[in-house]
């Protein structure tokens, strides 16, 4: 099972998306063929170079990981990963995963290789001490719309269960605590703040996969740029899948950004009908705390 990102709830149960949260959220093609000239402009300009993001530098550090790809990491790059994803822990305020972390102790090149590591310790150290993340693989590719938290791509964690493939995520970005995940970016969404080390306004779909973000409202007070980083990340008109509530009783906001705000669509529980009662309501943190219980459940 994956590990929860945000560590505090009591259930391992995986949580994938039900057949309504698909439906509202809708199968869009992600490919450049389903882009319209508008948002492929909108894009291209998102380029424009940012401290954290993405310099024009980024081709070229590409390539150099698909070199790293074929060659064992220097010992000098897998020790700092190793404290790297130690200090993720330290700056989200949560318990580290030594279980995921002892994937980083051993010599097993099948993981160092799964992890496809792109930038060099320089880039890792200053990504983590402005965002509380590494990114450990390229986030720069505009054309990239679906961002999945909670999860990998192709994780090593399910490999030997053979489970990886149904995780590949090939059309998305990816967040998890776990580096045994194999995520895109390493980091605890919501805790620290994750969104410089992704190209603003691009994503048109934001999930969560196998675990409830917001289990309690003590859990939301602990996450402080969950809402934030949701609204920079997600492109007008995007859309998000946002579980709510303890993993035995979750609910799904689904939500749009429109006019820069996030604005519930429907509230969806297991196969009942989605309730719109509340459509049209903006995504606070006064809104999802009255959904939740105030403690963990």
């Amino acid at each position: 099972m994956p590990s929860s990102v945000n560590g505090d709830s009591g259930s391992d149960d995986e949580r994938k998306p039900t057949e309504h949260e698909e439906t509202v959220l809708g199968k869009r093609s992600l490919g450049a063929s389903a882009l319209t000239a508008e948002p492929l402009a909108k894009r291209a300009n998102v380029l424009e170079g940012k401290a954290l993001r993405h310099s024009p530098k980024d081709e070229e550090r590409e390539e150099e990981g698909r070199e790293r790809e074929r060659e064992p990491l220097s010992r000098k790059v897998r020790a700092a990963v190793s404290r790297l994803a130690r200090t993720m822990y330290d700056k989200a305020g949560m318990k580290p995963d030594e279980t995921s972390l002892s994937y980083l102790d051993g010599d097993d090149e099948e993981f160092w290789s799964s992890l496809g590591i792109e930038y060099d310790v320089g880039d890792m150290y200053e990504q983590m001490e402005k965002a509380g993340g590494v990114r450990l693989r390229s986030t720069g590719d505009p054309f990239i719309t679906k961002l999945v938290i909670g999860c990998g791509n192709h994780p090593y964690e399910y490999k030997a269960m053979g489970e990886d493939s149904k995780h590949a995520h090939k059309d998305a970005y990816t967040v998890d605590k776990s580096v045994s995940m194999s995520p895109t970016v390493l980091g605890a969404f919501g805790y620290t703040n994750l969104a410089p080390l992704f190209l603003p306004g691009v994503f048109e779909q934001i999930i969560f996969e196998g675990y409830s973000p917001v289990d309690s409202a003590a859990t939301l007070d602990r996450q402080p740029h969950l809402l934030a980083d949701l609204a920079t990340l997600l492109a007008d008109d995007g859309k998000l899948a946002l579980p709510v509530g303890p993993n035995q009783n979750v609910r799904t906001v689904v939500a749009r950004k429109k006019q820069g705000r996030i604005e519930v669509m429907a509230v969806l529980k297991g196969d009942q009908p989605p309730d719109m009662e509340a459509a049209g309501t903006e995504v606070t943190e006064g809104y999802l705390k009255s959904l939740v219980p105030n403690a963990p459940g």
